[in-house]
């Protein structure tokens, strides 16, 4: 929360109270754009420049939710386009999908029962078995270009 207040006061400091427009629209972009940041940073300390640049790559651009299957198939596909995805993709798409949502970029929604899983409100991430979708964290869809 301190995070959208320090981006609406950085946009609205000449007003006396934030403009709805500011906490709707300009707010979410450079939220997202923060969090992409913050979350990079906090990736750099078990990864590799290269690997997280893998991990972007496979993100932007895509789409919203994925089932397992289709997350793999987007890797396999990516991977026979550049050598950074096809390094993480041989053996450690598993451990990438955790600390993606540790960080706070992926978020795992059961199917059956609608509930949503967010590493920051305490909940593990489940196995990501056929009832579960891998979905991208709503602040950074504009900024990952996701549709």
């Amino acid at each position: 929360m301190a995070l959208v207040f320090e981006i609406a006061r950085s946009m609205d400091g000449d007003f006396d109270c934030f403009r709805d427009e500011t906490l709707s629209f300009s707010v979410l972009k450079k939220l997202g754009e923060r969090m992409l940041i913050d979350a990079k940073a906090g990736l750099g300390v078990k990864y590799k420049p290269y690997e997280i640049d893998a991990m972007d790559r496979v993100l932007r651009g895509g789409r919203n939710s994925y089932s397992r299957q289709e997350f793999q198939l987007r890797i396999d596909d990516l991977a026979d386009q550049y050598d950074d995805v096809a390094l993480l993709s041989d053996s450690r798409w598993t451990e990438v999908v955790a600390d993606l949502y540790k960080v706070g970029i992926l978020r795992v929604e059961n199917t059956n029962s609608n509930f949503i899983h967010f590493h920051h409100r305490g909940d593990f991430i489940p196995s990501l078995t056929d009832d579960f979708l891998i979905k991208v964290n709503r602040s950074l869809v504009k900024t990952l270009s996701i549709s």
